[in-house]
């Protein structure tokens, strides 16, 4: 014990605010945390609802603190929103557990996790969300306000399909759980789990949340994008349609991770292994590669920046690229033919001499439909050159769009 000046007023203050009420008592609660170091949280005083029963629910699992009575608190919610009768059957399912259990909510608080924690003298069992998914896809989201490159798991989940969403993580401490984004606000991605840390966002005081700003925006909308587009390559690669690929479900995740007691380093077990075969507690020795037996062994490494790229992502794109990119030639094109043979006031000689000598500056750079050094210019131009430039007033970059 280091004793100062602030040593008495502050242990007077815990004597007289707190539960305990002598020094012994209050020393004794170091004695009971296991290990050399660590944390310990005591809560008192629980706030009683109306009927006299405790806000937390100790009874439901004596290893558990849970919210009591929270499912009949959502049904006679009064400010429950009105969902669509597709939505229904999503609604109707029990909320995810780490809604009201703590020891859930413990499980998956940490991306990666590095600690122990032990709720009512039993420890929790943690999981890497990433990589307790089945069907793992990875892609990349490249903020514009950010110069990096963030990783997105994108998988399903193996427990309950009906638990889905964003998981969003900022330094490796979830924010927010289960964000609906994309399709899934409309019933689609049912199952669909994505990972992502957002280091780069803001948030809120209580990290139940993020600030909502136009960064925070411009994530869930390229979330909601990037999930669409993994839905839409499963759904193809399953031969599924939208209306049965809400009975999928997949059985196992990808891959088998598991915790060492001792290190706290991460082990990726065999598929053939079955997690409820473990033991409660388990060793780098019980690996069944050689090179894993010992606590000494580094863990496998992340992926790099060229394995994060998906192939589903480019596949995706690149068959829906030809229709838009003919789309949008052919609404520019027809844009710039009404924009031609629109009546409009006579241009001055400045603005003409203006237009026409930008055209002829115009460098002879390859386009995109091979056309550069022809003496022949496109159709759009050949319109130009048929009106004489008496149009009226054109803007330098509606030529470079008829260009």
């Amino acid at each position: 014990m280091i004793v100062t000046e602030d040593s008495v007023p502050s242990l007077e203050a815990i004597l007289k605010y707190t539960l305990f009420n002598t020094e012994e008592e209050l020393l004794s609660q170091f004695d009971a945390i296991p290990g050399k170091k660590g944390t310990r949280i005591l809560i008192w005083n629980i706030r009683r609802n109306k009927d006299g029963k405790p806000e937390l629910d100790f009874d439901t699992d004596r290893f558990d603190i849970r919210i009591s009575d929270f499912n009949t608190e959502e049904a006679e919610n009064p400010g429950r929103k009105l969902l669509p009768p597709h939505l229904e059957k999503i609604q109707e399912s029990s909320a995810p557990e780490t809604e009201y259990s703590l020891r859930a909510y413990c499980s998956i608080l940490y991306l990666k996790p590095r600690m122990q924690i032990v709720l009512r003298q039993k420890k929790v069992k943690t999981q890497l969300m990433a990589k307790s998914l089945a069907h793992i896809e990875y892609n990349v989201y490249k903020p514009t306000f950010v110069n990096k490159r963030v990783k997105i798991t994108f998988g399903f989940n193996c427990k309950n399909k009906s638990h889905c969403g964003i998981m969003m993580y900022h330094n490796n401490r979830l924010i927010k759980s289960y964000e609906k984004v994309g399709c899934q606000m409309k019933g689609d991605g049912v199952g669909v789990i994505g990972v992502i840390e957002c280091n780069f966002l803001k948030p809120a005081h209580n990290k139940q949340d993020f600030e909502e700003n136009k960064e925070y925006r411009r994530t869930v909308t390229a979330l909601g994008q990037k999930l669409n587009l993994y839905w839409k390559a499963k759904m193809a690669q399953m031969n599924l349609g939208t209306s049965n690929a809400s009975s999928m479900i997949a059985e196992r995740p990808d891959q088998t991770w598991v915790q060492c007691e001792e290190c706290l380093k991460w082990r990726k077990l065999p598929d053939k292994i079955d997690l409820s075969s473990l033991p409660e507690k388990w060793f780098c020795y019980l690996h069944p590669h050689p090179k894993y037996k010992s606590c000494s062994a580094p863990e496998e490494q992340e992926l790099s920046d060229e394995e994060m790229n998906s192939s589903y992502d480019r596949k995706f794109r690149k068959q829906d690229q030809p229709s838009d990119r003919k789309q949008r030639k052919s609404s520019s094109l027809e844009n710039l033919e009404h924009q031609v043979s629109s009546p409009a006031s006579e241009p001055s000689p400045a603005e003409n001499d203006r237009i026409i000598s930008s055209v002829k500056q115009e460098p002879e750079e390859e386009a995109s439909d091979g056309i550069a050094g022809s003496n022949t210019p496109p159709p759009a131009l050949e319109k130009f050159n048929a009106a004489h430039w008496t149009i009226g007033p054109l803007k330098r970059n509606m030529l470079q769009t008829g260009g």
